[in-house]
């Protein structure tokens, strides 16, 4: 009979009328019909029998699995030498029926990661539905990317089971793991208790960081697609993607990157649920923090949602646009700068360009953007022309080397009437600027067209046979006073637009006091003299004049003043040089400079 099963084993693959078949031809024709009998009610339980021996077959491979685990836990344990010790609940998780079906030791060794299983018999009693794991090292390289710890929120099924796979972020190193349970005390909202304790060494020197969400991360339903992992290398960037379920229309994702005590912050528009763009290694060689950030509306504040850690290989700085809400209201686009372009600058010259979506609300009305530049205490502005929804011209960092604040902005619809315009920030960045000179008077600015090929012929007509600077100077006032009318009218109805300039006057050939001084300023600056246009007040009323230098010395012109006068709401033409280089004490009879406007 032995040999009977031993030879019905080995043709286990066979089918049943094939296995029957074979062992009718194996038995002797000498047996008894009562044993063929016998044997035939016993072959037809073949097939059941062949399954019943797979299945311990298979039992005996999980097992043999088995035990290979735990042998090679057990050898793993030996190499770091560990003395493997049983896991312990600790009393709140005794409370509330907290077992762990693996690790089932709370001390040992792991390649690289563990998995963490069990269930709470009470978890419908808890307050939250995630467990808080929590990893801490012993590394102590504070520029590593395993150096910080690490933070898990494990789910906690409706079934009261959990089970996750938890990365040993800090490579070969020590961990000790605290596993935390939410209370179930109604006054003790995000509070959690330790359940469970484990010290765990890797056995892997690879870094291998997840995603490090925060439990609000999980509960919008935060999920980062790319990257895969946690720790990344870049060169001056990384892209960064990603839904978000609970988020609303009109949801923007904040990012924060730091690095040592520097940070910057930055928006970008949730669409559809989804997120993507790429995020600059702003400052230089090193471990960078991305810090994921989701808008709760209830508290109109931004909170964490998500950590990952990227390595820059390049040392360059770069530029950090800062993009506010009005950006994405407008569907602004930066084309130059973008925050992979260098914080470094060399020369006076600066491009902004960007981009404005047309379907937007109220983009119909943008004419003009505004740029401002900021060095300490000096502050220029510039105006730069909407053409088919794209704006793209140059600035100057007028005041020679340092680091420069600059602001894009929207101008604000002006009201009917309004002598002034307002406009808003709608993005800002800093430069690092280098080999600039300070050009101060000497450069372009708001309204000021002074490298324009027809302001610099003017200005050469006027001044022809000139060699002087006073000459020059003088020629300047007197071609300006003469050849520009009062606009009255301009004046009492405040028909101010963005685009006035010196280019604008010498078309119409009439303006106000400022346009006078656009184009005076312009001309003299197109000449290489020094020029700057004075914002003040006669009495009650603003007004403006020029600074010009003239062989070194600063002195005063009102073009304006030496045109003529109004009489009877009409402007009557009468030239007269009272008012170029006029006496200091004369002039401060009438007019009170406030500021000069670059």
């Amino acid at each position: 009979m032995r040999l009977l099963l031993f030879y019905i084993v080995n043709i286990k693959n066979k089918d049943k009328k094939d296995m029957a078949s074979a062992i009718r031809t194996w038995l002797k024709p000498s047996l008894s019909n009562d044993w063929r009998v016998d044997f035939m009610r016993w072959s037809k339980g073949l097939t059941a029998g062949a399954f019943l021996l797979c299945l311990v077959s298979a039992c005996s491979d999980d097992n043999e699995e088995e035990n290979e685990a735990a042998d090679a836990a057990e050898n793993l344990n030996t190499a770091y030498d560990i003395e493997a010790e049983s896991l312990e609940i600790e009393g709140y998780g005794d409370d509330i029926g907290l077992t762990v079906e693996a690790p089932v030791q709370g001390s040992f060794a792991a390649e690289g990661t563990f998995m963490l299983e069990g269930n709470i018999e009470k978890h419908e009693t808890l307050n939250d539905d995630y467990l808080w794991v929590i990893l801490d090292t012993d590394h102590e390289d504070d520029t590593a990317a395993g150096s910080e710890s690490f933070e898990y929120f494990v789910p906690i099924d409706e079934d009261g089971s959990f089970s996750e796979e938890i990365a040993l972020h800090s490579g070969e190193y020590n961990h000790h793991v605290s596993v935390r349970v939410p209370s179930y005390d109604s006054g003790e909202e995000d509070t959690f208790y330790e359940g469970v304790t484990l010290d765990v060494h890797n056995a892997n020197e690879e870094v291998q960081r997840e995603i490090e969400y925060t439990l609000l991360g999980h509960e919008y339903g935060l999920q980062i697609e790319r990257p895969a992992k946690g720790y990344i290398e870049g060169e001056i960037a990384v892209p960064l993607a990603g839904t978000l379920s609970e988020a609303s229309d009109d949801h923007l994702v904040m990012i924060q990157v730091e690095k040592d005590e520097e940070e910057s912050q930055f928006t970008t528009p949730v669409e559809n649920g989804e997120f993507s763009i790429d995020v600059p290694l702003s400052f230089g060689e090193g471990i960078h923090t991305i810090n994921v950030m989701v808008y709760v509306e209830e508290e109109d504040i931004y909170y964490d949602a998500a950590y990952l850690l990227a390595d820059a290989v390049s040392d360059e700085e770069l530029v950090q646009v800062e993009a506010y809400e009005e950006y994405y209201d407008y569907g602004i686009e930066m084309v130059e700068p973008t925050n992979t372009d260098a914080y470094r600058h060399e020369g006076n010259a600066f491009r902004v360009a960007g981009d404005i979506d047309p379907d937007a609300d109220g983009t119909d009305e943008i004419t003009h953007m505004i740029v401002t530049t900021e060095l300490e205490d000096e502050t220029a502005n510039y105006y730069l022309p909407v053409d088919d929804y794209a704006f793209d011209d140059t600035v100057w960092f007028r005041f020679g080397e340092g680091e420069y604040d600059i602001t894009v902005s929207v101008p604000e619809p002006r009201e009917e009437g309004a002598d002034y315009f307002q406009f808003f920030g709608v993005a800002a960045f800093s430069q690092e600027v280098v080999g600039a000179e300070d050009l101060r008077s000497l450069l372009p600015s708001v309204g000021i067209e002074s490298d324009h090929p027809r302001v610099e012929e003017v200005a050469e007509e006027a001044t022809e046979g000139l060699s002087g600077e006073r000459e020059k100077a003088e020629a300047v006032y007197e071609y300006v006073a003469t050849n520009v009318s009062y606009d009255v009218e301009k004046l009492e109805n405040n028909l101010f637009e963005m685009d006035d300039s010196a280019l604008k006057t010498l078309e119409a050939q009439e303006g106000v006091c400022q346009d006078y001084v656009f184009l005076a300023v312009a001309m003299l600056r197109a000449l290489g003299m020094e020029a700057n246009y004075v914002a003040g007040h006669v009495g009650t009323e603003r007004h403006a004049w020029v600074d010009v230098k003239v062989e070194g010395e600063w002195l005063e012109m009102d073009p304006t003043w030496g045109a003529g006068y109004i009489e009877n709401n009409e402007f009557v033409a009468d030239y007269n040089e009272d008012y170029f280089d006029p006496d200091e004490e004369f002039l401060e009879e009438t007019h009170t400079r406030t500021e000069i406007i670059y």
